[in-house]
C-alpha cells in the first residue's frame, strides 16, 4: 500500500509539473525524494538542508506528509513554499530553529519559536498552519527588514507571545495578521511576556478578523514608531490584564482601533479596555477608536492626557468606570451599560456625550487638584428607577446629583407608557443657584405640573399626581457638565 502511494504521488507531482510547464527536474516535489525518513525520531535536518543547497533562490514547492524531527536550524527563504498534507508535523528539539518563510498546512511543536526572523525576508507567507511553540510563536525580531508578511488562518498557542512584530530597526513594511486563532498561554505566575499580538516599529498593518482566546498581558499591544496601523474587527476574550494597549514614541503615527469586542477574563474588574499610556514620552494622540465593544474592565477606556481622542460609537459594558482620563479630551457619543461611574477626569479632561442603558451611581467625578480648570462632560441620558408617587398631591423625584455647573438642555420624559409628562428646560446651574431659562412641558393622565428645583444637593422635578402609582423618568441632557 505504501509503495503504491508513493506511486501515485510521484504520479501527481510529475502531472502538475507537465500541466503547470514545470520540469520534472523539481519546482513541486516530495522531502522524502532528498532522504527524509519522517518518522519523528529520526533527523531529518539533512534533508531540508540538501533541499535548500540543491534549489537555492529558485521557486519551488514543497510537499511534507510525514513527521519531521529537526535537530540543528533550518532557514528557508519564501521561494521555498512548503504544503503540508495528511497532517505533516515539524518537530524541532529545544533551542532549534525552523524558519520557513512560506508555509501551508503544516504543524509545528516545538519548545523554542515557531518562526524567528531578524534578517532580511520579503514575502513571506504562513497559512492555515498549526503552531504550538515554548516561546514565541512567530516573532519578527531587532533588525527583521522587507516587506509582505501574510499570516492569516492559522492556530498559534505560545508561552511567550503569539505572534510579536518587534523591528526595533523599524523598516519592516505591509503586514496582514487576519483570521487566526490566538492564545497566549499561562497566568500571572508566568513570565513577563505574553501579549497575544505585539507590534514595534512595524508599518502598514492590518489586523483583522483574529479570535484571540486568551492572553496573559495585552491581547494587543502597541508601541514605538509603529506607522498606519488598523486593527478591526477582532474577537479579544479573556484579556488576564488590558484589551489593548498603546504606548507613545518618537515617530509614533495614530491607529486605528475600530469594532472589536474586547472582553476581560471573567469580569474581575481589573485592567483597562483600551488603555493608553500616559508616561515621560506622553500620550500617542489623534487615535480613532470608533465602534468597539469593552466589556468587563476595571476601566473602560483610559485616555491618557493631553490628547484628542475619537471614541464614537464604543459600547462599555460591566465596566466599574466607563471612561477616565488625566487631561485628554474625547469626541464621540459612546454607549454605557451597567457602569457605575460613567467618566472620572482630571485638569482640564473632557469628555463627548454618554448614553447609559442603566442608571449610574456617578455621573462625572473630577481626579485633579483643585486649580479651577475641572472636568466636562458634553451630556449623558439613562433611565431613573421608579418610586411610588404621592395620591392627591406632590412627588419630589430627585434626577441627578448636582456638578460644580452645568449648563445646556435638559429633557425630563415620563417612562411609563399609560401616562405623559414630557419636560424640556433650558437650565443654568452655578454656585447653588438653578436658573430655567426656558422650559416647556406637555402632561397627560393623572400626572401633571412638573417643575424642576435644587433640593439637598440634587436636582428634583416635582409633579402632581392625582393617584398613587410607580413612576420612572428617562433623563437626557445636552451641554456642558462640569465638575471640580
Amino acid at each position: 500500500m505504501e509503495k503504491l502511494y508513493e506511486l501515485l504521488k510521484q504520479f501527481v507531482t510529475e502531472l502538475v509539473n507537465y500541466v503547470t510547464g514545470k520540469t520534472a527536474a523539481g519546482l513541486f516535489i516530495s522531502l522524502s525524494d532528498f532522504g527524509a525518513v519522517g518518522d519523528g525520531v529520526t533527523d531529518d535536518a539533512p534533508a531540508f538542508a540538501k533541499l535548500k543547497a540543491k534549489y537555492g533562490t529558485q521557486p519551488v514547492t514543497v510537499l511534507l506528509d510525514k513527521s519531521y524531527k529537526i535537530k540543528t536550524n533550518i532557514d528557508l527563504p519564501s521561494n521555498f513554499h512548503l504544503i503540508g498534507i495528511h497532517g505533516a508535523q515539524v518537530l524541532p528539539d529545544a533551542n532549534v530553529l525552523f524558519n520557513a518563510a512560506n508555509s501551508e498546512r503544516i504543524t509545528i511543536n516545538t519548545p523554542f519559536h515557531g518562526y524567528y526572523t531578524d534578517g532580511q525576508q520579503n514575502n513571506m507567507k504562513i497559512y492555515d498552519t498549526t503552531i504550538n511553540a515554548g516561546n514565541y510563536g512567530i516573532l519578527l525580531n531587532n533588525n527583521a527588514s522587507g516587506s509582505n508578511l501574510d499570516v492569516a488562518g492559522n492556530t498559534i498557542k505560545a508561552s511567550a507571545d503569539p505572534i510579536e512584530i518587534n523591528t526595533t530597526a523599524g523598516n519592516f513594511y505591509g503586514i496582514k495578521i487576519i483570521g487566526n486563532l490566538i492564545n497566549a498561554l499561562g497566568d500571572d505566575s508566568s513570565p513577563t511576556a505574553g501579549f497575544a499580538i505585539g507590534i514595534a516599529n512595524g508599518k502598514d498593518i492590518v489586523v483583522a478578523n483574529n479570535i484571540v482566546e486568551h492572553s496573559r498581558n495585552e491581547a494587543i499591544h502597541i508601541e514605538s514608531a509603529q506607522e498606519r496601523v488598523l486593527v478591526t474587527n477582532n474577537v479579544l476574550k479573556d484579556c488576564l490584564r488590558d484589551g489593548v494597549l498603546l504606548i507613545n514614541e518618537t515617530g509614533a503615527k495614530p491607529v486605528i482601533l475600530a469594532q472589536n469586542q474586547i472582553k476581560q477574563l471573567g469580569n474581575t474588574h481589573s485592567g483597562t479596555g483600551i488603555y493608553l499610556v500616559y508616561d515621560q514620552r506622553g500620550t500617542l494622540n489623534g487615535n480613532y477608536f470608533g465602534g468597539n465593544i469593552i466589556e468587563g474592565f476595571r476601566q473602560g477606556i483610559d485616555l491618557g492626557a493631553n490628547t484628542v481622542q475619537n471614541i464614537e460609537g464604543c459600547t462599555i459594558i460591566d465596566c466599574s468606570t466607563a471612561l477616565t482620563s488625566v487631561s485628554s479630551r474625547a469626541t464621540g457619543t459612546i454607549t454605557a451599560n451597567n457602569c457605575p461611574t460613567l467618566a472620572i477626569g482630571g485638569s482640564g479632561s473632557s469628555f463627548g456625550k454618554i448614553i447609559s442603558l442603566t442608571e449610574p451611581q456617578t455621573i462625572l467625578r473630577y481626579s485633579g487638584t483643585k486649580d479651577y480648570q475641572g472636568t466636562t462632560l458634553e451630556g449623558f441620558s439613562f433611565n431613573k428607577a421608579s418610586i411610588l408617587s404621592a395620591k392627591g398631591g406632590y412627588t419630589d423625584y430627585p434626577l441627578f446629583t448636582l456638578p460644580t455647573a452645568f449648563d445646556g438642555r435638559l429633557k425630563v420624559r415620563y417612562a411609563n407608557n399609560f401616562d405623559r409628562i414630557y419636560c424640556i428646560a433650558d437650565v443654568t446651574y452655578q454656585k447653588n443657584t438653578l436658573k430655567i431659562n426656558h422650559q416647556w412641558d406637555y402632561s397627560f393622565g393623572v400626572t401633571a405640573a412638573p417643575v424642576l428645583k435644587v433640593m439637598n444637593n440634587q436636582l428634583v422635578v416635582n409633579f402632581y399626581s392625582a393617584d398613587s402609582r410607580s413612576v420612572g423618568f428617562h433623563i437626557d441632557f445636552d451641554g456642558v457638565f462640569y465638575q471640580e
